[in-house]
């Protein structure tokens, strides 16, 4: 769950998944409301959906709203693609793929988006993967560039 950076959109992430894990996920979807206070009481308002994002049938890991326009929101699935999205429209902006990991990388989740986020400025995302390899992206669509973790030390 995440939410806009004026406070009036929430975001959710949905998954349905058969009773075994090994199973594919059978649907997953975001959903952005629109949040309306009630009067002066901000604890009992209500919330309606504005619209339904569907791009794959991977659970979504990341909901990042971009920090300075509260109609942008990006996610990112465990089938490694990353969707920029308009949040009132539910319409994919865009969409890239997280880099094939290295032919030595025997770790089974690692395409799988984990984690991800804007720099302070919102010009540029980062996301991580399962075998800590991070990937930047520009927002105006620019390439990305791989950054493997792991050979960092501090």
């Amino acid at each position: 769950m995440s939410w806009s950076c004026d406070g009036r959109l929430a975001f959710t992430a949905e998954s349905l998944r058969k009773q075994t894990r090994e199973e594919p996920c059978l649907s997953s979807c975001v959903r952005c409301w629109l949040v309306i206070p009630s009067g002066s009481d901000a604890i009992a308002g209500r919330a309606s959906v504005l619209a339904i994002f569907a791009e794959s049938a991977s659970p979504t890991y990341v909901l990042s709203p971009y920090p300075h326009d509260p109609q942008m929101v990006v996610t990112g699935s465990n089938d490694g693609s990353v969707c920029r999205w308009n949040a009132l429209s539910g319409s994919l902006c865009s969409r890239f793929t997280a880099p094939e990991p290295a032919a030595s990388d025997e770790n089974a989740s690692a395409v799988e988006v984990f984690d991800g986020a804007f720099s302070p400025d919102g010009t540029i995302f980062a996301a991580i993967n399962g075998s800590g390899v991070m990937w930047l992206s520009g927002m105006d669509g620019g390439a990305t560039l791989g950054l493997d973790l792991s050979l960092i030390h501090i």
